[in-house]
């Protein structure tokens, strides 16, 4: 199952992952607008909701749910 990353919260948040799970998505909370930059180019998370491999993106492979939540706290600035 693809898996995005949702940053958001309260209502809208809630609203916005309900619909990215009817769509078929597998849905990680990636924080606040504020923890944005750890989905930026350049960080361990960009790019895995399309294959876990940035470097070889004509191999189509999206990272599961645990794959994007330990990318997401690999982010360094």
């Amino acid at each position: 199952m693809a898996t995005v990353g949702l940053i958001g919260s309260g209502h809208i948040g809630s609203t916005v992952a309900r619909l990215a799970v009817t769509a078929g998505y597998d849905t990680v909370d990636a924080g606040t607008l504020a923890d944005s930059w750890r989905y930026q180019p350049d960080t361990p998370a960009y790019g895995v909701i399309y294959t876990t491999d940035p470097q070889t993106w004509e191999h189509e492979s999206p990272a599961d749910a645990d794959t994007l939540r330990s990318a997401l706290a690999a982010a360094t600035r």
